[in-house]
């Protein structure tokens, strides 16, 4: 059985950690924010994953 809504968040976030990766030197802020939404999303699949309501999904998104 696969976790289709875990696996797209998983995704999302690796696209997310190689765009912060790229922008880090040339701007941080932007970078910052795409490593804080990799966290989101990295947190969202492990709820996700073990069957749980994820507690920060009220949290605003970037």
């Amino acid at each position: 059985m696969t976790n289709k809504f875990a696996i797209d968040r998983l995704e999302a976030a690796i696209d997310c950690i190689l765009a912060a990766e790229t922008l880090a030197d040339a701007e941080s802020n932007v970078a910052e924010r795409f490593s804080a939404r990799a966290y989101q999303l990295v947190s969202a699949a492990i709820y996700s994953l073990k069957g749980e309501e994820d507690p920060q999904a009220a949290e605003p998104v970037y």
